[in-house]
């Protein structure tokens, strides 16, 4: 499972997925006890990973990267009179990337409410929303494509399993500084990351 962000220090909701193609939202209930939430369906492969958005922006602003090569975000709506208060909507979906999606995660709340994403092609794509009240709007702000390394061998991909590409693309984060340009990195199977960053 995974934190709802790095900032929080009361953890009040988690979320897992996994292949069974389901994200699942945990809350804590009376006693401390975890009390499933919510089941997010929508994803036609496996969800590799899930991350809340800073709540800053919304208390429950999530988004899921897939081998269905998609990218979806998911706002809870709270209704307290509704028989399940914890309703969920899929607000939007990224579908620029034609290899499975390995990894995303959300920027820092100093940046603006973005969505980095990698893919096993080693396509990095960066999502802004167009307005930061509305989660249902966004496009693709910047993209690159991160190569192997000098002296490093290469990774032989599988079709039938969870693949990465030549480049082994397995995760990435974003610095947290507020002092320095914006910067990514990326991890690769290789063992060497890549650390990118944004000029201005």
């Amino acid at each position: 499972f995974r934190l709802p962000n790095r900032d929080s220090h009361i953890v009040k909701h988690i979320q897992t997925c996994g292949s069974d193609k389901v994200i699942k939202v945990w809350g804590k209930g009376e006693g401390g006890k975890w009390v499933l939430q919510a089941e997010l369906e929508g994803h036609t492969g496996s969800v590799w990973k899930v991350c809340w958005a800073h709540p800053v922006y919304g208390q429950g602003i999530l988004a899921s990267c897939s081998a269905d090569k998609t990218v979806k975000i998911w706002e809870e709506h709270v209704d307290p009179e509704a028989k399940k208060p914890w309703i969920w909507k899929r607000r939007a979906q990224f579908l620029e990337s034609i290899e499975s999606v390995e990894t995303i995660e959300f920027a820092p709340k100093h940046l603006g409410l973005k969505l980095a994403t990698g893919s096993s092609d080693g396509w990095i794509r960066i999502y802004k929303t167009e307005n930061q009240l509305d989660v249902a709007s966004w496009q693709c702000e910047h993209k690159f494509q991160i190569r192997p390394l000098k002296n490093n061998a290469s990774l032989k991909s599988d079709s039938d399993s969870r693949t990465t590409s030549d480049v082994g693309l397995t995760c990435l984060s974003w610095s947290r500084s507020q002092f320095d340009d914006a910067m990514i990195v990326i991890g690769c199977a290789s063992g060497s990351p890549q650390i990118w960053g944004y000029n201005k």
